[in-house]
């Protein structure tokens, strides 16, 4: 039989053994036993044949259990092969399923930030929130907490209805009143590693706590509470997400005359969107720059030439490549590139902001210099990918358990292209 996995050959177990020395051993003994007790001699006749068969009865009958027992021991022997089949399909298919897993809910979070024109500071630490017992060896779709199976984010949304309750039906509310209700919306979004952008938010008047100082909400004399129905449909989808059948969505009138003429004088917006909007470029520009720094080593190893190699030409490349010298390089680079995602989103945000506030801007210029920036990341990112998978499939795949960390690093940055590549060329 074929050995699968760890497992020995079929001849080589214990049970195999056994089964077949251990009655050859009784039926020698017995054998010995009889000759040593009795003085044989060799007859021919059917006198001497049933003689042998009476005194060698047992030693025979011994001998006789060896092909049964050989076959018990071989259906166990095939039984326990497709368990260990099936437990390598299993992990397989878990492995499989968690990182389509986290491919789905990372392309949920691109939706949502386009959506609401927010950006997820740490979307992998919203998916360990959200799925704390998730990993490549254990997947459940269903959200639960670290402690129990009741949701954070279901925590998360009765927090955000409790406040919303305190401003419903005929209640006078005061200044601090509407200010800790802000301030708890507030911690809610970090909660959920939201970042508002600055552009298009307000900050309390002169504030000057160190804590509300920081606070931006999202918020209009039109509507005030813009904030709370981002917030809420944002843990709709997220709960659709997570199968949390039991979530409502809240999405009652709250507030009122007194609560709005007090909150439209508690905030003071922040329009400086031109400066936001070239900090925002020259980080991406600066991270251009740092890109092609940190793939020089690279470069310079396989003597290529990124920003302008073909797909095909570096994967001959590598294949007469010892990639092993590129890991450290390698793993510098995509960290940084995936980085660099960021700023670029926020200042095609802040492009969009401009245009909605109808500010003076050379907006068409400063659109194409942010695509024309981000595109020049693309070549690199796509040599990366076929670094990537080199490395992975002839080091990492190979030694899981001495580059554990820097695998997973590899097959993030492989989900991480695959999400972005449009984008980038």
């Amino acid at each position: 039989m074929r050995k699968t996995n760890n497992m020995p050959d079929l001849h080589k177990t214990t049970l195999f053994k056994l089964a077949l020395y251990s009655p050859l051993i009784i039926s020698a003994l017995m054998v010995l036993i009889i000759l040593r007790s009795n003085s044989l001699v060799f007859d021919f006749t059917e006198l001497g044949l049933i003689f042998f068969i009476a005194k060698f009865k047992y030693a025979m009958f011994s001998l006789g259990a060896i092909p049964p027992l050989l076959g018990l021991v071989a259906v166990n022997y095939r039984s326990n092969q497709l368990n260990t089949q099936i437990k390598s399909m299993n992990s397989q298919n878990t492995f499989t399923n968690y990182f389509k897993h986290r491919e789905e809910f990372f392309n949920l979070i691109k939706a949502i930030e386009i959506e609401f024109s927010i950006i997820f500071s740490n979307s992998s630490e919203l998916y360990r929130l959200l799925f704390p017992h998730n990993s490549i060896v254990n997947i459940n779709i269903t959200s639960t907490s670290e402690d129990s199976d009741i949701s954070d984010l279901m925590v998360l949304a009765s927090t955000l209805k409790e406040q919303c309750e305190k401003f419903n039906g005929e209640i006078y509310p005061t200044e601090p009143d509407i200010k800790r209700f802000y301030i708890e919306l507030w911690h809610l979004t970090k909660e959920l590693n939201i970042s508002i952008p600055e552009a298009g938010g307000v900050k309390f008047k002169g504030d000057g706590n160190a804590i509300t100082s920081k606070a931006i909400f999202r918020f209009s004399k039109h509507n005030n509470f813009e904030q709370v129905q981002i917030l809420s449909s944002i843990f709709s989808q997220l709960a659709d997400f997570c199968h949390l059948k039991d979530f409502k969505e809240y999405n009652e009138n709250i507030g009122g005359p007194i609560f709005n003429e007090i909150a439209n004088e508690l905030f003071e917006p922040i329009i400086d969107l031109e400066k936001k909007s070239n900090e925002a470029r020259v980080a991406l520009e600066h991270s251009l720059v740092v890109l092609k720094q940190r793939c020089k080593p690279l470069e310079s190893s396989l003597k290529v030439d990124f920003s302008s190699q073909s797909s095909s030409s570096i994967d001959l490349t590598l294949n007469n490549t010892n990639v092993l010298p590129l890991v450290e390089d390698f793993l510098s680079a995509i960290k940084h590139i995936q980085n660099s995602h960021k700023p670029y989103l926020l200042h095609r945000y802040l492009l969009d902001k401009i245009n909605t506030e109808e500010f003076d801007s050379s907006l068409g210029e400063h659109k194409w210099t942010a695509e024309s920036i981000w595109h020049q990341f693309s070549p690199y990112a796509k040599c990366l990918f076929y670094i990537n998978k080199h490395i992975k499939t002839s080091i990492f795949d190979l030694n899981e358990s001495i580059y554990s960390g820097e695998q997973m690093e590899s097959l993030l940055y492989m989900e991480w292209y695959e999400q972005h590549k449009s984008t980038l060329s």
